[in-house]
């Protein structure tokens, strides 16, 4: 089962290297892509799965598959060897004058038995990264399997990768080598559910929580419509234990809502799905009026209609009202045709929502507090979700929440829940606040097929079989519904959905041929632990033989390690007060706003974003002597460069390729 990874969804082991490793992702899965050409080699020695609109070229000792707007992937095949030796010949064949060199840290092995998925060895080379002033992107990668070395080289640049995204997922997770063995439990029953699966559940969330510095955790497992268990670890802020009815964000798994919500109004034939939202209303509008016109209430929560992601507009203007939301969205490019490529966009989830709430309350005023009703009214409460809210004073008056937790380069630092506050603005996307027992609730709804505990159907069959309906691929075995993820546990289908925010961390998921579910919530920004957690749920209740959880918590915590050492060796605190004096001041984005960067007594950076204020580092692992990275939450580790502009004065820029952002001084 694989996550995907964004603001307001966490994360999973086998996507948590860095963007500029894109090749790390084609270590192979085992499964075909659904809904897509499969490639054979003329050998047949090997399968991938062909992108809709994409190319194949058969050359002399390779194959091409093409975008069409700048993104070549090649496969070539050679005898074992290490990929020092083999990339050099690969790129002969390819690209007789390619002449891109590397140095030794560019060069990543793969040794982990649990990241080589079956494969004997692996490894990938960069040549460029994406962060140069050309944007490109080249890597070789080499993956060896019964004595032959598959490789894949990419040439393309950073905007094309993140139109592209997905589908270079798609091709690189669905890369097969003939007789490549796969985990297959579709056989599988499910083990009974006594005390000693229980003590074993709890011991491993234990060791999770543990090992991956969590300071609370709660989760519940459903079995055939009943709660079945429930546990919690870790202190409330009014200092009691915390427990399954402990509060905390469930970030994305909101969308799940708000789709369900969508069904709602499509059963009482308030619209349908493909009603084109000018219908509902007619001052809708995105950049191209060609896509204004032709964008459904669907196309709004299906991940797939190319919109890139714009998380920093929310972070850097927290609290706006849904109607500002709604006006962002003029501004919105598609870069892709509708269903070609999987694309995450928290603003256009949230634009659903609104207008459907528009369109059951056609009088409102307040589009989130219409909202905010009809979800309360028809779902939080004939599911029987007492504690389920999105009101932050009702949080905080109650005390029964832990403090949310942020993502430091050293360690995870508290926040207040205000920090939080901003996702009002996108709330039908992820702030809903919840508790282990409630999400059980809302889980057993779910797996009865839109029933609630106590008979009472909220949505048709119909609907919620539409909601979980692929839309688009996320990659070879994974893909998006109408805010739901469908993918597998070693053949077994799993819906699910992941949430992350600033200072939490959710996951909600299920297997809909099992009867068996689980929800797991921790107050820890982009945390492994609850698709770890649910991963060991599964594999416990199928008997894997061989379950992936448990090297992966390895993994994770031997990486949060080196990452700490290596950030305490390579990251420069103070500077030469010469060269950032230049860029002390107050700066201006006409999206983003207002910055200050200020320089501290002893020649430290501080960048101030107004709702939140990071120390600016350097890595001396970083060639550009322009980039610097937050060190604080909740943005730590992006990049910051502070340069001069052709007339002399300061900038600052933040993001890359598509979501670049600069801020020029304030006169």
């Amino acid at each position: 089962m694989k996550q995907t990874q964004d603001l307001l969804s966490s994360g999973h082991v086998r996507r948590t290297c860095a963007l500029m490793l894109v090749l790390v992702m084609l270590i192979a899965s085992s499964a075909a892509a659904q809904g897509e050409t499969t490639y054979t080699a003329p050998d047949g020695g090997w399968t991938v799965p062909v992108p809709g609109g994409w190319t194949t070229t058969e050359g002399e000792g390779y194959v091409q598959f093409s975008s069409g707007d700048g993104m070549d992937l090649f496969v070539l095949t050679f005898p074992d060897g290490d990929i020092e030796d083999i990339a050099p010949d690969a790129w002969a064949i390819v690209d007789p004058e390619f002449n891109l060199t590397y140095e030794p840290s560019d060069v990543h092995r793969i040794t982990d038995e649990v990241l080589l998925l079956g494969y004997d060895s692996a490894g990938i080379i960069t040549y460029a990264d994406g962060t140069g002033a050309d944007g490109k992107v080249v890597q070789a990668a080499v993956q060896s399997f019964n004595g032959i070395a598959y490789v894949i080289l990419i040439d393309t640049d950073l905007p094309t990768v993140q139109r592209r995204a997905a589908q270079l997922q798609l091709l690189s997770t669905g890369f097969l080598p003939a007789d490549f063995g796969a985990d297959d439990l579709s056989a599988a029953e499910v083990v009974a559910f006594d005390d000693a699966f229980f003590d074993e559940l709890d011991a491993f969330a234990a060791d999770v929580q543990a090992r991956l510095e969590v300071d609370s955790l709660a989760y519940a497992v459903v079995r055939d419509g009943e709660v079945v268990h429930v546990n919690g670890s870790g202190t409330q802020v009014d200092g009691s234990p915390v427990t399954a009815d402990t509060h905390f964000m469930i970030g994305s798994i909101t969308k799940t809502m708000t789709t369900l919500l969508m069904a709602q109004a499509v059963d009482q034939g308030v619209f349908t799905w493909e009603t084109p939202v000018v219908e509902v209303n007619p001052e809708f509008a995105v950049a191209d009026p060609a896509v204004t016109a032709q964008i459904t209430m669907s196309n709004l929560v299906c991940a797939c209609t190319g919109v890139p992601r714009r998380d920093y507009e929310l972070i850097y203007n927290p609290a706006v009202p849904a109607s500002e939301i709604l006006d962002q969205l003029e501004t919105f490019e598609f870069f892709t045709d509708f269903g070609e490529t999987f694309q995450y966009s928290n603003q256009l989830i949230a634009a659903a929502g609104y207008e459907t709430a528009r369109a059951l309350d056609p009088d409102a005023d307040d589009l989130l507090s219409a909202y905010i009703a009809r979800m309360q009214d028809s779902i939080f409460e004939p599911v029987g979700m007492a504690d389920t809210t999105f009101d932050f004073d009702v949080i905080a008056a109650g005390e029964r929440y832990p403090l949310p937790y942020g993502r430091g380069v050293l360690v995870h630092e508290p926040l207040s829940i205000e920090a939080e506050s901003f996702l009002l603005s996108v709330a039908p996307a992820g702030a809903v606040w919840s508790t282990a027992n409630d999400m059980a609730a809302y889980l057993i709804m779910l797996m009865n097929g839109g029933v609630t505990a106590d008979g009472t159907r909220i949505v048709s069959e119909a609907g919620l079989a539409r909601v979980q309906t692929p839309q688009v691929a996320i990659d070879s075995n994974t893909d998006y519904g109408l805010g739901w993820i469908l993918g597998d546990y070693k053949e077994v289908p799993v819906y699910f959905h992941d949430g992350n925010t600033l200072g939490y961390s959710a996951s909600m998921a299920y297997m809909p041929d099992r009867g068996i579910g689980i929800v797991v919530l921790v107050n820890q920004q982009a945390s492994g632990a609850p698709s770890l957690i649910t991963s060991g749920f599964f594999s416990s209740a199928l008997a894997d033989p061989e379950p992936d959880a448990p090297g992966e918590v390895d993994i994770i915590a031997t990486t949060i390690a080196e990452n700490r050492a290596r950030a305490e060796d390579t990251f420069i605190r103070t500077f030469d007060a010469e060269t950032i004096a230049p860029f002390a001041g107050v700066y201006a984005n006409p999206v983003l706003g207002e910055v200050t960067v200020a320089v501290t007594r002893d020649n430290g950076l501080t960048f101030d974003a107004g709702e939140f204020v990071t120390a600016l580092w350097r890595s001396t692992e970083q060639d550009d002597a322009d980039v610097y990275f937050m060190a604080d939450p909740p943005l730590a580790g992006d990049r910051v460069r502070l340069t001069l502009g052709e007339d002399g004065d300061p900038r600052v820029v933040i993001g890359l390729g598509l979501t670049e952002y600069t801020f020029t001084p304030t006169k």
